[in-house]
C-alpha cells in the first residue's frame, strides 16, 4: 500500500490574469468582471498572483489594480462615456502626424489620468507587489516592449521610468487611430498588438524564466474581447478611403499576420497548459463591430455569453480543470 503523508504541503497553483486587446469591445470583458464581483463577490487582485495586459487589455488590468469600480469601468466601454473615438482628425493633421492617426488623443488621455495613478511604473511595482506587465511596441527599434515591474530582470529596464499613464497609452496607441507615445530616448511606442495582442504565453513564460514558478502550478485565465475570426481585410480607394482611412493596404497587410500570431498564441497556450488555461471571449462573429464601435448586439452577446459560462469561469478561478472549454479552445485555434 502506498502510503500518503497528510501533512505533506499541496503544491500551490501560480494564477495569472491575462487580457487582449480589443478596443471598445473591451465591454466584453468588463462586464464580466463586474459580475464576478457583483454575484460571487470575486476580486480578481485577491484570486490572482500575476497580471499582463495588451492594449484595452491594459486599460482593464490598472482598474484591476486600482480597484477601481466596475460599474463604472463598463460604462466606458458601453457608452463611450469619454468619446475616445469621437474627435477625428482632418485629413491634413492626420498626414502631419506620425502613423497617420484618425482621431484625437485628448480624450483616451482624460480616461488614462482618472483610472492611472500620476507615477512612475517602478514606485508603482513597490505598491502594488504583485508582478504585472503591460505590452506595446517599440516601433522605432522593431523590438517588443514589455513595461513591466520590478520583479522581471530579464526585461528592458528602462520603461520602468516612464509614468503608468504612459505606459497605459503606449500598450493602446493602435497605428492608425492614435499617435505613438514618444519615449525618453526618442523611441515611439505604439500598441502592444503588434507583438502580441494575446500576452497568455508571454506571460507564462516571463513566470517560468524571472520569477522562477513551476511549470505545473501556473494557470492561466484569459480574457479576450474577439472572435479568433472576426477578422475584416477590406481594403478602399480614393473617396472611400478619405472616409476611412484605416482601411488602407498597408493596414490589411499588418492585421493578417497579428490575427494569425494572435490565434497562434492561444492555440500554443492552450497546448502547452491543458486544462490549466481557460479561455474567456467570444465564440461568435458580430457585425458591425470594430475597435471604435460596439452595437446593441454585442452588449447583449456579452451578457447572454456571462450567462452560459459564469458557472464555469468561477468554477476555473477557484480551483477545478475545465477539460471541456479546452476541446473548444483546441477547434477555434488549430
Amino acid at each position: 500500500m502506498k502510503f500518503t503523508n497528510p501533512f505533506k504541503k499541496k503544491k500551490q497553483d501560480f494564477k495569472i490574469l491575462s487580457i487582449y486587446g480589443g478596443g471598445l469591445k473591451g465591454f466584453f470583458t468588463a462586464y464580466a468582471i463586474k459580475q464576478l464581483k457583483r454575484e460571487y463577490g470575486i476580486n480578481l487582485f485577491d484570486e490572482f498572483d500575476m497580471f499582463a495586459g495588451t492594449s484595452i487589455g491594459s486599460f482593464i488590468t490598472i482598474a484591476i489594480l486600482e480597484d477601481l469600480d466596475f460599474e463604472k469601468v463598463v460604462s466606458y466601454f458601453e457608452n463611450d462615456e469619454y468619446g475616445i473615438f469621437e474627435d477625428k482628425l482632418s485629413l491634413l493633421k492626420m498626414f502631419e502626424t506620425k502613423l497617420m492617426p484618425r482621431y484625437d488623443n485628448k480624450n483616451v488621455k482624460r480616461l488614462i489620468s482618472d483610472l492611472a495613478p500620476d507615477t512612475t511604473v517602478a514606485k508603482y511595482s513597490d505598491k502594488v507587489k504583485k508582478p504585472f506587465i503591460f505590452v506595446s511596441q517599440n516601433y522605432s527599434e522593431g523590438t517588443p516592449a514589455v513595461i513591466s515591474s520590478k520583479q522581471f530582470k530579464s526585461l528592458n529596464q528602462r520603461y520602468r521610468n516612464m509614468t503608468v499613464k504612459d505606459a497605459i497609452y503606449s500598450s493602446a496607441a493602435a497605428p492608425f487611430y492614435f499617435e505613438p507615445h514618444k519615449e525618453e530616448y526618442g523611441s515611439m511606442l505604439v500598441d502592444g498588438g503588434l507583438a502580441t495582442n494575446n500576452p497568455s504565453l508571454l506571460s507564462v513564460v516571463l513566470a517560468m524564466s524571472d520569477l522562477k514558478v513551476d511549470y505545473t502550478s501556473i494557470k492561466v485565465l484569459s480574457f479576450g474581447q474577439t472572435f479568433g475570426g472576426d477578422n475584416n481585410y477590406e481594403v478602399k480607394k480614393g473617396k472611400e478611403l478619405i472616409k476611412d482611412p484605416a482601411a488602407n493596404p498597408l493596414s490589411a497587410v499588418i492585421n493578417s499576420p497579428l490575427a494569425a500570431r494572435q490565434n497562434l498564441d492561444a492555440f500554443l497556450s492552450t497546448a502547452a497548459l491543458g486544462d490549466r488555461i481557460f479561455r474567456y471571449q467570444p465564440e461568435k462573429k458580430i457585425e458591425d463591430t470594430s475597435l471604435d464601435y460596439i452595437n446593441k448586439e454585442f452588449i447583449d452577446y456579452a451578457k447572454i455569453y456571462w450567462e452560459s459560462n459564469k458557472e464555469d469561469l468561477v468554477a476555473f478561478i477557484k480551483g477545478s480543470r475545465d477539460k471541456r472549454y479546452k476541446k473548444g479552445s483546441e477547434k477555434r485555434y488549430n
